[in-house]
């Protein structure tokens, strides 16, 4: 995925209104596999962001609200977790199949190593995101 994607979130998101969650997401090109049960085969995807609360994905087939699936979301070539998850919504964005992942079962050690992961991509977005309004 190219920065101008990234950039174009960013811009939109500024344009929408201003989104306040708690946890802040941080945009990544992240290699993940997810599957929709036990039995079903796992299928590749990317991230297009993640939080230690969800992940958006840019997936190959429609995935529908309410639609539970086990994920492994690849940090780095060495760091990886391993979450439950469903579906929140979906929609197709500049020919891309996009899901908004939420996780509902995922170990705080699993949520610590995103949030090391982020930090240590993008360590000024986490401060600022706590800390927006203050005044300096």
């Amino acid at each position: 995925m190219d920065e101008n994607i990234f950039q174009k979130r960013r811009l939109s998101r500024s344009f929408l209104g201003h989104e306040k969650r708690y946890l802040p997401r941080w945009y990544v090109a992240n290699t993940a596999e997810y599957a929709l049960d036990a039995s079903s085969p796992l299928r590749s995807c990317k991230t297009v962001d993640i939080s230690c609360s969800g992940a958006c994905l840019n997936v190959s087939e429609i995935l529908m609200p309410g639609q539970p699936l086990n994920m492994t979301i690849h940090l780095d070539e060495e760091r990886q977790v391993n979450v439950h998850g469903k579906v929140v919504w979906n929609k197709i964005s500049e020919d891309q199949r996009l899901a908004g992942i939420e996780f509902f079962e995922i170990e705080p050690e699993d949520q610590e190593l995103i949030l090391d992961y982020a930090f240590e991509i993008s360590p000024d977005d986490l401060v600022q995101h706590w800390f927006e309004g203050w005044e300096k």
